[in-house]
C-alpha cells in the first residue's frame, strides 16, 4: 500500500520485560440530541454552551444528564458529537415572490423536530430592492439577517447563522411577509443504528488529540465494539456503561463480550450507575457511570497528565451532584466484577467513589491506567515525530540520533514521573532509532524509523499488612 508523508506508529501488545495537543483529560462523547450539527464534532466547555447548540433535556436521551454531571463533578472540556437514525430530515419553508411562486426555501440548520418550533418573516430592508429575514423561536427574535440584494445573498449570509439555511429556488426575492412557520423536521431517532454510531465517532479526528470517548447510556455490545475500535484507531481510550442492573451476572457478561473483540483491552467497563441530584429540586435521576468516571479522570489529570495514579480511591471521590450508587454490591460482588474487568464505584466516607483500576484487557492492560499512559506516552512521541516528518535522512545518522534523544527525553520524564516501571530507565524503556531499525531499504523508501518499548509501572490494587500481638515480657 502506498503510505503519504506523515507519521505512523504501530502498537504491540506483547508485555514488555524489564532488561500538540497531547492532553488526555478531554471527553469524547457521541450521542442523540434535541438539535445540533451532524457534520462535525463541537468543543463544548459548559452547560451552557452544551445547550446552545445542541438544545435541552429530552426524554429519550442519556447525553445531556451525562454532559451536566461530567460539567457538575469536575469535567473542563468535552467534545461532542451528534448520533441521527437514517435519512434525517429539516423543517423547512418556500417563501413565494410577489407573483405567489417560490423563491427561496428556508430550512432548519440541521435536522431535528426543533426546527418546527422556528419562523421566519420577511421584511423591507433599508436600501432599495433589498430584503432581511427576521427569525423567530418560540415567538421570541433570535436572529436578524442584514439587507440582502438578492437571494444568493440570503444562501451566503445564512451560512453563518445558528438556526437556518437558505436555497434560492426562484429567480425573484421573496415578497414582505408575515412571519411563517418552518414544518416538518425529523431526527429519526427511533431508528438509530450501530452506524449512526459509527459515522459520529468517525468526525473525532486524530488530529483533536487523545482523551477518553464514550456513549452514554448505551450499553450494547455493537456500539461498545464501535466506540473501542474508534479508541484503537484513535489513540483514545474508551469508557463504557454496562447495564443498569444489580445483576452481577449480566454485568460480568457485559464485560465478557467486550473482552472478547479485537479492541476489547482499550475498553473500561464501568458500573453501577450513579444516582444524581435530579433536574426538579428534590427529585433524583440516574447517570451512566461512563459520566462520572470521565469526570473523575479529566480531574485527575490536572494533577497526573501522565495518566497514574488512575483516579480511584481518595483520588476518584465525586461529591455534591453524585448522591450514592444505584446498586451497592456486596465486598463479594465487587471482587467478582473486578475480577471480570469491571471498574466499580462504591459510596465511601459519604462519597460516590471510584473504586477500581480495571478494563477489559489481560496482561499489561488488566490494570486499565495503563492504556491511559500508554495514550499519554503515545500522544507526546507522535508528536515529537513530527518534526522529522521531511527531513533529511543523512549518512552519518544525526537525523536518526536527533530523534532517538527526542523520543528519549519523553520517556524519561514518564519515568521520573513514575508510570515506567524500572530501577533504572534503562530497565524502563529503550528506544532505537539506530541503523538496525533504519536500514538502507527503508532510508531509500523515504521511511525515518524508531522503535519504543516501555514497561508501565502497576498499581497497588489491594495492600495487605500482617498484623500480631504479643505479650509483655
Amino acid at each position: 500500500m502506498a503510505l503519504a508523508p506523515g507519521t505512523y506508529v504501530t502498537e504491540s501488545q506483547t508485555v514488555a520485560t524489564a532488561g500538540a495537543p497531547t492532553s488526555i483529560g478531554t471527553w469524547f462523547v457521541v450521542g442523540a440530541t434535541d438539535r445540533g450539527p451532524i457534520d462535525r464534532p463541537v468543543e463544548v466547555r459548559s452547560l451552557d454552551t452544551f445547550r446552545a447548540v445542541f438544545g435541552d433535556r429530552v426524554a429519550w436521551s442519556m447525553l445531556y444528564d451525562s454532559v451536566e454531571a461530567f460539567f457538575q463533578l469536575g469535567g473542563a472540556r468535552m467534545m461532542v458529537s451528534r448520533v441521527v437514525g437514517p435519512s434525517p430530515t429539516s423543517a423547512s419553508k418556500v417563501l413565494n415572490d410577489a407573483g405567489a411562486a417560490p423563491a427561496i426555501t428556508v430550512s432548519a440548520a440541521n435536522p431535528g423536530a426543533w426546527g418546527a418550533g422556528l419562523s421566519v418573516q420577511v421584511v423591507a430592508g433599508t436600501a432599495g430592492g433589498s430584503y432581511v429575514l427576521v427569525v423567530t423561536q418560540g415567538g421570541v427574535e433570535v436572529e436578524r439577517s442584514p439587507d440582502l440584494v438578492d437571494n444568493a445573498a440570503a444562501a451566503t449570509w445564512a451560512l453563518g447563522s445558528s438556526y437556518i439555511r437558505v436555497a434560492a429556488t426562484g429567480a425573484n426575492d421573496p415578497a414582505v411577509a408575515a412571519a411563517a412557520a418552518l414544518v416538518g423536521g425529523d431526527d429519526a431517532h427511533t431508528g438509530i443504528v450501530t452506524q449512526g454510531y459509527t459515522d459520529a465517532l468517525a468526525r473525532f479526528t486524530r488530529d483533536l488529540g487523545p482523551g477518553f470517548v464514550s456513549a452514554p447510556g448505551v450499553t450494547t455490545t455493537a456500539i461498545a465494539t464501535a466506540v473501542t475500535d474508534h479508541a484503537v484507531q484513535a489513540n483514545r481510550a474508551a469508557l463504557l456503561d454496562a447495564p443498569d442492573t444489580a445483576t452481577v451476572a449480566t454485568i460480568t457478561g457485559y464485560a465478557a463480550s467486550v473482552a472478547s473483540v479485537a479492541s476489547g483491552w482499550r475498553g473500561m467497563p464501568l458500573a453501577p450507575w450513579t444516582i444524581c441530584r435530579g433536574v426538579a429540586a428534590g427529585t433524583t435521576r440516574r447517570i451512566p457511570p461512563s459520566a462520572t468516571q470521565a469526570a473523575a479522570a479529566a480531574r485527575a489529570t490536572e494533577s497526573y497528565p501522565w495518566g497514574a495514579p488512575p483516579p480511584a480511591g481518595d483520588r476518584g471521590k465525586l461529591p455534591g451532584f453524585a448522591i450514592m450508587p444505584a446498586t451497592r454490591f456486596t465486598d463479594a460482588e465487587r471482587g467478582t466484577l473486578n475480577d471480570a474487568g469491571v471498574t466499580v464505584h462504591i459510596l465511601q466516607d459519604g462519597a460516590v467513589t471510584v473504586y477500581g483500576d480495571v478494563g477489559a484487557g489481560t496482561g499489561v492492560w488488566r490494570q486499565y491506567h495503563g492504556v491511559a499512559v500508554f495514550m499519554a506516552l503515545r500522544a507526546r512521541l507522535e508528536h515529537a515525530l513530527k518534526a522529522y516528518v521531511f527531513a533529511t535522512i543523512d549518512g552519518a545518522g544525526l537525523t536518526q540520533a536527533a530523534a532517538a534523544a527526542d523520543l528519549r527525553a519523553i520517556c524519561l520524564a514518564a519515568y521520573n514521573a513514575g508510570v515506567l516501571y524500572g530501577a533504572t530507565p534503562e530497565q524502563a524503556f529503550t528506544v532505537d532509532a539506530s541503523d538496525g531499525v533504519n536500514t538502507p531499504a527503508t532510508k531509500a523508501a523515504g521511511d525515518l524509523r524508531a522503535s519504543v518499548s516501555v514497561v508501565i509501572s502497576p498499581v497497588a490494587e489491594r495492600v495487605t499488612m500482617s498484623l500480631s500481638a504479643r505479650q509483655a515480657a
